[in-house]
């Protein structure tokens, strides 16, 4: 079966993620990173948190298994083609953001863990955004607009903190339907998961407990 370019293997389109605006974790990011230093996005797609970050003159590295993906992010960020899970880029970072749920992945949340405290530096941070813990209660009443850009979410399945669903975007009479696949964590849960990969909670970085600011343990 031929995969479309124009649409990544966790089924982001390409060409709606490019015109999103800026990432809405911008400004944390750059709260948690020293003047200059170093940040490495895993998961960068478009590059829409990882291109404001270099703007503001941090050294930003992003990581995506889609080409076309990478074509979008700007050469103020050095790109890396390359899947997260087992990802060795033998360097570590300031601060390393695995954002997007890319850690309530069903099979792959462990993987992409372990290569976060792999590339963080002993006295750096790792940054990880999470599903709120009770979103299927409320999951298919998420509805809004973004950017000029309608977004509505439609719960498919679920069996206990296992769900199934999809997104649906609508621009300028044009619609995207991107199916996705998570395991919510609840706080014990999402300590477990970060202890198996190495890392600690220092701290809650927002008031929704969303986004989570976790550092080297185990050394």
């Amino acid at each position: 079966m031929t995969r479309d370019p124009g649409v990544a293997p966790d089924g982001s389109p390409v060409a709606l993620y490019a015109a999103l605006g800026p990432h809405d974790a911008v400004d944390l990011v750059i709260d948690q990173a020293p003047a200059g230093g170093s940040v490495l996005d895993l998961g960068c797609g478009a590059g829409r948190l990882a291109a404001p970050l270099a703007e503001a003159g941090l050294d930003v590295t992003g990581v995506d298994n889609h080409a076309e993906m990478l074509a979008a992010v700007p050469t103020t960020v050095t790109s890396v083609h390359a899947d997260i899970a087992g990802l060795d880029l033998g360097r570590r970072f300031d601060v390393v953001v695995l954002a997007s749920h890319l850690v309530n992945h069903p099979h792959l949340g462990g993987d992409f863990l372990a290569t976060c405290r792999r590339h963080v530096a002993a006295d750096g941070v790792v940054l990880v955004e999470r599903f709120a813990p009770d979103l299927l209660a409320h999951l298919d009443a998420r509805e809004g607009a973004y950017d000029g850009i309608r977004v509505r979410h439609e719960l498919v399945s679920h069996d206990g903190d296992h769900f199934t669903a999809r997104a649906h975007y609508s621009v300028a009479g044009t619609t995207w339907i991107q199916p996705y696949e998570a395991v919510l964590l609840g706080d014990d849960d999402f300590d477990v998961a970060l202890g198996a990969a190495g890392l600690g909670l220092w701290d809650w970085v927002d008031e929704d407990r969303r986004w989570a600011c976790a550092v080297r343990i185990q050394d």
